[in-house]
């Protein structure tokens, strides 16, 4: 029912503008060495080693993502670099060599950890200099049963000694339930030449810093990213890493928030980074009926400069392009701020459902930037995607159908789905009675039917895991007696009953909606019917 991730004919037509209005090399936009890889689709991009190992990968268990799936026994995850592991075996790595002393890492990881009995589950990222041998970052999400642990650490490494730790990072409601741990992280991994800097975050808003080390001795420029893990035995844990991002050099960045709300307003802005900066135009847009523009201004990128001059920003329906320049005698400078801050309404939830689009919105940019005397500036340029989100948007589907007691016309009748006395959606049935509620996320919910003086009795489902088709596995049988049509039958519909007791087809007081059995009468065959469907719907 709603579209997954992917770019709708209205963005195409948006990058096609850009590209029009700015004359720009927009395939420069992902160079290396800056890259944004958000996992779309198959296959991994080859810019991905993948060292052999106890353990899988995929890009199809759940879309949108790279899932990492935990193998064991004694599967050791320094196994790709030039280390003795002893007698374990190396796990599988993923591993993305990059360049630069200057940079930043970004990442969002799901961990799915089976809490057993047999032994630790352990996934690691690190950010390796030259060979990883003996200078590395390394982050760990680890859970061990037979130790009762159950952490998150980041620690820096010089001379393959650690010389910086922080393993209070996990949070407070990051617990065992039901003998799996499900949690997500955010991580930011920043170079500055020698000084490296680990921050972490619950929400992908606000940041903590776990760690700040400054090497003592020179760190190389070539660098790689490797994705492993340790495991002692299998137990089907996994770790759904959503992208992985390195900003490098200079760079614009469209920064938003990560999903809002039918309706929200959020803001919105065109950040950069970039030195030897003289000037910089840059367009933002996206689809103007799912998320309607509400203001725009140029912000404080260059707040610092001697003298320069603002274009008056261009605002077409969907998109807007805004242009600086310094002038003279301003000379180039280091421009680190937000070239343009927007701010837009996400459309309610009426429109989303219409369009078919719950779920990921794009915002697509592209910018040129120009130091002195016009020369192009090599340039990084990230757009964004914006998850709407009703508050049970996902990656799985829960299917189902209904049934009558008596009759066969499925005219009028509604699926519900309800989450914690909430209903967030309803869906008329195919004429075989089948329906589906696509796109939600795992949590607790209840499927309620009803329509036509029917009312079926509320199923209550569990979704566990993501990317999963979760079934109802009988048909829901709808029940003849909701007189009133307000999803129960209950006292009220045997006090209407009760009330036109023995009325016939022909009085003006009959009230057809009590006639159950529709033959012409309302008498004791209507109100066994309500009385033996009783308290179903309630």
């Amino acid at each position: 029912m709603y579209r997954k991730r992917g770019k709708s004919k209205t963005l195409h037509a948006v990058l096609a503008a850009a590209m029009v209005v700015l004359a720009a090399p927009v395939h420069r936009a992902l160079a290396e060495p800056s890259f944004d890889d958000q996992f779309d689709a198959p296959p991994l991009d080859p810019a991905w080693q993948v060292m052999e190992g106890l353990g899988s990968y995929s890009l199809e268990s759940n879309p949108g993502h790279l899932r990492y799936i935990l193998e064991g026994p004694r599967a050791n995850g320094g196994g790709w670099r030039p280390v003795d592991i002893g007698t374990w075996s190396p796990s599988l790595a993923l591993l993305r060599p990059f360049e630069g002393d200057t940079w930043s890492i970004r990442t969002k990881a799901t961990f799915n950890y089976k809490w057993q009995g047999t032994g630790a589950q352990d996934q690691q990222l690190y950010i390796a200099f030259g060979d990883g041998t003996q200078d590395f970052i390394i982050i760990q999400r680890t859970a061990d049963q037979g130790y009762n642990h159950n952490g998150l650490h980041a620690h820096a490494v010089e001379d393959y000694q650690w010389v910086a730790s922080n393993d209070s990072m996990k949070a407070a409601d990051d617990t065992v339930e039901n003998d799996w741990i499900h949690y997500t992280y955010w991580f930011e991994i920043s170079r500055q030449g020698q000084e490296v800097t680990v921050d972490y975050s619950y929400d992908g808003v606000t940041f903590t810093n776990a760690l700040s080390y400054t090497y003592t001795k020179p760190l190389p420029q070539d660098q790689i990213i490797a994705i492993a893990a340790s495991v002692w035995a299998t137990a089907g844990s996994y770790v759904d890493w959503d992208y992985m991002t390195l900003d490098a050099g200079d760079t614009v960045r469209v920064i938003a928030p990560e999903r809002v709300a039918p309706g929200e307003t959020f803001d919105l802005s065109v950040a950069a980074r970039i030195d030897g900066l003289y000037g910089i135009q840059a367009i933002v847009g996206t689809d103007p009926s799912l998320l309607a523009r509400q203001s725009v201004a140029y912000g404080d990128l260059f707040a610092g400069a001697e003298t320069y001059y603002e274009l008056p920003i261009q605002e077409e329906t969907d998109t807007v392009l805004g242009a600086i320049s310094l002038l003279r005698p301003a000379n180039p400078m280091l421009g680190d701020g937000s070239l343009m801050d927007l701010t837009y309404r996400a459309a309610d939830i009426s429109v989303y459902e219409a369009a078919d689009v719950l779920g990921p919105v794009d915002v697509a940019c592209a910018a040129v930037a120009a130091g002195a005397e016009g020369v192009e500036l090599p340039l990084a340029v990230f757009s964004t995607r914006i998850i709407i989100d009703d508050g049970i948007w996902g990656l799985n589907t829960i299917e189902g159908s209904v049934a009558f007691q008596n009759g066969s016309d499925f005219t009028g009748i509604e699926a519900q789905l309800w989450h914690d006395g909430v209903k967030y959606r309803s869906v008329l049935p195919d004429g075989a009675g089948h329906f589906a509620f696509p796109e939600v996320k795992a949590n607790e919910y209840v499927i309620k039917a009803k329509g036509n003086r029917y009312v079926a009795l509320p199923v209550a489902l569990t979704v566990q895991e993501q990317a999963n088709t979760v079934p109802i596995p009988e048909p829901m049988i709808l029940y003849l007696g909701d007189v009133n049509r307000d999803g129960r039958i209950d006292i009220a519909d045997v006090t209407i009953i009760a009330g036109a007791f023995n009325l016939t087809s022909d009085d003006p007081r009959y009230v057809a909606d009590a006639d159950l059995n529709g033959d012409g009468i309302i008498n004791i065959l209507d109100l066994s019917i309500v009385a033996s469907h009783f308290d179903i719907g309630t």
